[in-house]
């Protein structure tokens, strides 16, 4: 890991989460170096939350490699700011509208979500056209909140995990004030925290990503109608570049269901984080899930419909 300035050629990174998420992020900056052996990456790790206590345990991750140059940083959200409570969403998510500040002499930068996984080389992504947009990311296919805000018929509506950005364009437009202000007199647009609102204020101010770049869980599991074919679903899975395990069959769980969730132990197992053992990896639920592997199907539906 290098402690010069990163290089002019680095690739800018922005992962912001709290204390629960770190080991999660750091698995994510883990499969991103993997998979990008000839690039450098600028990484700014960042929380509301101290995060120094971990510090050690982050650097020993990376130690040796000098293709990121790493900032741990805790981050001060500025006074009167805002936003409305949720039960999935710490403050945390709304970090990224700070991002021109957080990258002040970068021209570029891509965010990702801590509860991603890479597992290819990301040099077409980042090297992306942006047709003159300020970001770039990934349609949520089948997407009902278009609708439900308002967009003209045949608006798209973004999954914000994966985000190329143009930094130039976002402070010259002064989105992050736009997208606060927007926040301070809706808040009940904030559904999924400022998902919701960078879609509404950029709502034609942004290019679509092919799903590959951000495998978001419905992919996987069929929550709601993507209205994709088969065989666009299929191919989707087979070319998946990002896995985002949004939702709630986190990788980290013992019960997780996920057919990627293997990917994420791969890349913990990369860092000092690789002795993790889940909260509920316990004897007594070894013991249900050899069970349940033992039930068939058919029967698990109408247990499942006797004992909610």
């Amino acid at each position: 890991m290098s402690i010069l300035p990163a290089p002019p050629h680095a690739v800018s990174v922005l992962s912001a989460c709290d204390l629960n998420y770190l080991q999660h992020a750091v698995a994510c900056i883990a499969s991103l170096l993997a998979n990008n052996p000839a690039m450098h990456f600028e990484v700014l790790l960042v929380g509301t939350q101290d995060l120094s206590p971990a510090a050690a345990r982050i650097h020993r991750s990376f130690q040796g490699n000098p293709r990121i140059t790493l900032r741990i940083e805790k981050f001060a959200i500025p006074d009167g700011f805002s936003y409305p409570p949720h039960h999935r969403f710490t403050v945390e998510t709304y970090i990224r509208l700070w991002i021109g500040e957080l990258f002040p002499n970068a021209h570029r930068a891509l965010y990702l979500d801590p509860d991603i996984i890479v597992t290819a080389d990301i040099t077409q992504l980042w090297n992306t056209d942006l047709e003159g947009k300020t970001l770039a990311a990934v349609p949520i296919p089948g997407s009902t909140r278009p609708a439900l805000h308002g967009f003209p018929p045949g608006s798209q509506y973004f999954n914000a995990g994966v985000m190329l950005m143009d930094l130039d364009r976002w402070r010259a437009h002064g989105y992050r004030d736009a997208c606060l202000k927007y926040l301070n007199e809706h808040p009940e647009a904030a559904i999924d925290a400022d998902q919701d609102i960078l879609n509404i204020c950029l709502r034609t101010d942004w290019i679509a990503l092919p799903f590959y770049w951000n495998m978001i869980s419905p992919f996987y599991f069929l929550s709601h109608d993507l209205q994709l074919s088969t065989a666009e679903l299929e191919q989707a899975r087979r070319e998946a570049r990002i896995i985002h395990f949004n939702g709630d069959s986190k990788p980290w769980s013992y019960f997780s269901r996920h057919p990627r969730r293997a990917e994420y132990w791969k890349y913990l197992r990369m860092t000092d984080w690789r002795d993790f053992r889940p909260a509920d990896h316990t004897p007594a639920n070894v013991l249900r899930k050899t069970l349940s592997g033992l039930i068939p199907e058919p029967l698990k539906r109408q247990l499942k419909k006797i004992i909610p």
